[in-house]
């Protein structure tokens, strides 16, 4: 029969019924296995029916361990073999009925067979061993994953650009980077090795977001690399970074889309970026408006989530939602709370980078014979702000 969850039960018992003119007590009902639906197609229920009221009172009571309710109730994959269930569980006697309740889902897309031992009951029965099996649903693959976007996102990127970032809908495989993405000129032609090619990949915690790093020796003046192989871009020129469908995501399937990402290099970016040249528009009191920064240059996709801090008038962590937008030339801070009137503080942590690799801290580029000098303090860099209430109009 098929139960409602679509799972296949056969259930076996072959005890005949008492005669009608048989003077002897009669016989107890039959033995019989029944698989219900549980909590999911993949956790199905074991019920045995048919029990006796003395085993049925003996079961409520024993303190068995799993080892001896798996001999009296087995669950084992393929052939039909006597042995501990193959999953834990739980026991119990609910009213007629004695239920075994999976803790782990079964292995999805196996045949499963269960099998009672009558003489092993607290009170031995001599029927036949009842028998049921069933296969629990294959899990379902999850829907491909796909490139979700490209950092950084402007049209126009330094020629010293430092690095990429690749954000993916879903966990991707690891260890086919090099494989399956590659930098391309405007003649079509693949550039030769320019990335940092490491073992050690730079994902994140999900596996969702690679860092992707330029050849920081094609990009400093001065050291072998550059000199030998040459930059690996040059201002005014087009190229397109690809990522092709057949690096497959965690779950062994190949991304559902190629994906491109089209730039032109623009001069080279040898200065540190400035706090006290951003843009402020300080928030209303009793709002929980946003907070935005406004930067004469892209910075940094991943640092600008970590690198910038409030601080309230008491010297607190404010809390709450950072958004970076417009090619990550603008920051936004939603407080959880609102705002309330006083003196605020932003704290920018000084490893904030630009898209060059320059930070609040220090330049990138070191060139000792046309040095590039610090144009900011490399100390943590504070920026105050007020926040009032509203104007009238």
């Amino acid at each position: 029969m098929i139960a409602p969850s679509g799972i296949v039960i056969l259930a076996m018992f072959s005890l005949p019924p008492a005669a009608p003119d048989d003077a002897r007590p009669a016989r107890a009902e039959a033995l019989s296995i029944a698989v219900g639906s549980g909590t999911t197609q993949r956790t199905p229920v074991i019920e045995v029916r048919g029990l006796d009221p003395e085993n049925l009172l003996a079961l409520s009571k024993v303190d068995w361990d799993a080892a001896c309710w798996g001999r009296l109730l087995s669950i084992s994959v393929g052939k039909d073999r006597a042995g501990s269930p193959s999953i834990p569980g739980r026991y119990r006697v609910i009213g007629e009925i004695l239920r075994f309740e999976p803790t782990y889902a079964y292995e999805p897309g196996l045949h499963h067979r269960v099998r009672l031992d009558p003489s092993l009951l607290p009170h031995p029965r001599a029927d036949t061993v009842p028998l049921a099996e069933f296969t629990p649903p294959p899990v379902p693959k999850p829907p491909a994953a796909f490139v979700v976007r490209v950092e950084p996102s402007g049209p126009v990127l330094p020629e010293n650009l430092l690095k990429f970032y690749l954000y993916f809908s879903a966990p991707m495989t690891r260890g086919q980077v090099y494989e399956h993405v590659r930098l391309f000129d405007a003649s079509g032609t693949v550039l030769v090795s320019p990335f940092l090619e490491i073992g050690e990949e730079l994902w994140d915690a999900s596996g969702t977001r690679l860092t992707l790093l330029l050849d920081p020796g094609r990009i400093k003046r001065g050291l072998r690399p550059r000199d030998e192989d040459g930059p690996i871009l040059e201002s005014g020129e087009t190229y397109s970074l690809r990522i092709d469908r057949e690096w497959h995501d965690a779950s062994g399937q190949p991304l559902r889309e190629d994906c491109k990402r089209s730039f032109r290099a623009g001069p080279a970016d040898e200065t540190q970026p400035d706090p006290k040249a951003w843009k402020i528009q300080s928030p209303a009191s009793a709002t929980r408006g946003p907070l935005n920064l406004t930067f004469p240059e892209p910075l940094d996709r991943a640092m600008l989530d970590r690198a910038i801090v409030i601080h309230d008038p008491t010297g607190q962590k404010v809390r709450g939602e950072v958004r970076v937008e417009e090619g990550s030339l603008r920051w936004s801070f939603l407080p959880e709370h609102p705002w309330t009137d006083g003196e605020y503080t932003i704290r920018v942590e000084p490893e904030l980078e630009d898209l060059a690799g320059n930070s609040v801290a220090r330049p990138f580029e070191v060139d000792n014979l046309n040095p590039v000098k610090p144009q900011v303090d490399p100390a943590r860099t504070t920026l105050p702000f007020k926040v009032q209430p509203a104007r009238s109009p």
